[in-house]
């Protein structure tokens, strides 16, 4: 090999560290998730024979730690504003202790904008409006879980 002088892996990186600036601004770690029975696309919300056994099939949430909605004088329910540096989206806060206090996750599958949805479809957040491009360092893919965003009470 050594004779050839080749490299069989890549020397350069394809993306750089997350640049989490304005880090205090913001924080919380905003991840995503796609619920069991709705996976790998983005159309089972117009799926009518799947909204009949999905009670919740009309929006998606903004799930929060307890603890920490508490903190920030948030309840179950209550309308939140979820804002990165690129823009913000309004939803219905679930409180859970199943997150960790610095993170809030919002599923995929809803808030669709696309022309020919009906508008029953158009129900819930389009989370992707604020995610930020920041492509992963081993892959090149868009890592989705490492916008920062600040929440709070509408």
């Amino acid at each position: 090999m050594s004779k050839y002088k080749i490299f069989p892996l890549p020397k350069k990186e394809h993306a750089e560290p997350t640049p989490h600036r304005n880090a205090k601004d913001y924080p919380f770690y905003l991840i995503t998730f796609k619920r069991i029975y709705r996976t790998q696309s983005g159309y089972c919300n117009i799926n009518p024979m799947l909204n009949n056994v999905a009670h919740d099939s009309d929006t998606n949430q903004v799930w929060i730690n307890a603890q920490k909605a508490k903190e920030l004088g948030i309840e179950d329910g209550d309308e939140v504003v979820v804002e990165s540096r690129l823009g913000k989206v309004e939803g219905i806060a679930k409180l859970t202790e199943g997150i960790r206090p610095d993170t809030v996750a919002v599923s995929y599958h809803y808030g669709q904008w696309s022309s020919g949805y009906p508008d029953w479809a158009r129900k819930g957040i389009w989370i992707n409006k604020i995610i930020e491009y920041h492509p992963d360092i081993i892959s090149g893919m868009n890592s989705f879980n490492d916008t920062k965003v600040k929440v709070y009470k509408k």
